[in-house]
C-alpha cells in the first residue's frame, strides 16, 4: 500500500484542516500492515479521537470528528480491495464496541452507540454513483463511462459484503433494487447492471430469494417487465433466472455481461426453494 494514501487522508488536498486525525490513520496502517493486531484492538484504537476530543470549529464550521472516521473508512473499502475483508471485519469490530460518551464541548457530553454505527450508511450511500446516472450514461466519453461502470459495480460488490457482515444501515433492499433494475427495466443498461446484479446474488442469494416477496412497493415497486399479478415470490425468482439465461446466451451482448449473467444463474440455481 502506498504511504501516500495515508499522507493525504490526513491532508486531503495539502489541507490539514480537512484530514482525519493522525490517530486514525495510525491505528488504520498499523492494522493493515500487521499479522497480529486485531480488529478488535484497532477498534479501540481507531475511535479514540471521536470519544476523546470534541467537535471542533473548521473553517467557520462545526466539524464531525465521526464523520471523518467513517470517511477514512468508507475510502478504504473503496480503494484497497485487497485489504476489504480486513476493514469490513474493523467496522464490524467497531459496531460491537460498547456505548460511549462524546463530548460535545466542555460541559455536554452525548451517549454514542456504536452499535448503530450512526450515519455510516448514510454517508456510505452518498458516496454511490448518483442515482441519475441512468440519463447521463449516453453523454459520457468511453473513458468516463467506464470508470463510472467499474465503480458502480465495485460499489454492489461492496455493498452486498457489508450485508453478509451485518453492517449497520446497509440493507438487503439496496440488493433487490439492483435486481430489479437489471431485469424488469426495458431500459436497463446491460454492462452496468447485469454484473452488479451478479455480485449480489452470488454473495446473498439466499437473502435475496427470501425477500423477493416483499409487499411490492419500495424498492420491489412494479418496473414495465414485471407485474404484482403475475405471482409471488418463486415465479419472480423464475423470472429474474430467464432473463439472465437470456442475456447470457445473447451475442448482442458484450462478454463480460454475458459472464456475469451466467455466474448470477448459478448462484440463483444453488438457493433451495
Amino acid at each position: 500500500m502506498s504511504e501516500a494514501w495515508f499522507t493525504w487522508h490526513l491532508a486531503p488536498d495539502g489541507d490539514p484542516e480537512d484530514g482525519c486525525d493522525p490517530q486514525e490513520a495510525a491505528a488504520l496502517k498499523d492494522y493493515i500492515h500487521s499479522t497480529t493486531i486485531t480488529p478488535e484492538t484497532t477498534a479501540r484504537a481507531i475511535t479514540l479521537a471521536v470519544t476523546n476530543e470534541p467537535k471542533t470549529v473548521r473553517k467557520g464550521q462545526s466539524s464531525d470528528n465521526l464523520y471523518r472516521l467513517w470517511s477514512l473508512s468508507i475510502d478504504a473499502l473503496t480503494d484497497l480491495p485487497e485489504h476489504r475483508p480486513k476493514i469490513i471485519r474493523l467496522v464490524q469490530a467497531i459496531q460491537t464496541l460498547p456505548a460511549s460518551y462524546r463530548k460535545e464541548g466542555e460541559a455536554q457530553e452525548k451517549q454514542l452507540r456504536w452499535a448503530d454505527l450512526p450515519n455510516f450508511g448514510s454517508l456510505w450511500s452518498d458516496s454511490k454513483v448518483s442515482n441519475n446516472w441512468r440519463s447521463n450514461v449516453r453523454k459520457w466519453a468511453p473513458e468516463q463511462r467506464e470508470g463510472i461502470r467499474q465503480d458502480y459495480i465495485k460499489q454492489a460488490s461492496i455493498d452486498a459484503q457489508l450485508v453478509v457482515a451485518a453492517v449497520s444501515g446497509i440493507s438487503i433492499s439496496w440488493g433487490l433494487g439492483c435486481i430489479c433494475d437489471a431485469l424488469e427495466r426495458s431500459d436497463a443498461v446491460p454492462d452496468f447492471e447485469v454484473p452488479a446484479a451478479k455480485e449480489w446474488l452470488e454473495n446473498t442469494s439466499d437473502r435475496i430469494f427470501e425477500e423477493s416477496d416483499r409487499e411490492m412497493t419500495g424498492y420491489l415497486r412494479e418496473r414495465d417487465l414485471w407485474r404484482q399479478e403475475e405471482g409471488g415470490r418463486k415465479q419472480r425468482w423464475d423470472f429474474w433466472k430467464g432473463r439472465l439465461q437470456s442475456m447470457a446466451e445473447s451475442e448482442e451482448l458484450g462478454l463480460e455481461t454475458r459472464q456475469a449473467a451466467k455466474k448470477a444463474v448459478e448462484a440463483m440455481k444453488a438457493v433451495a426453494k
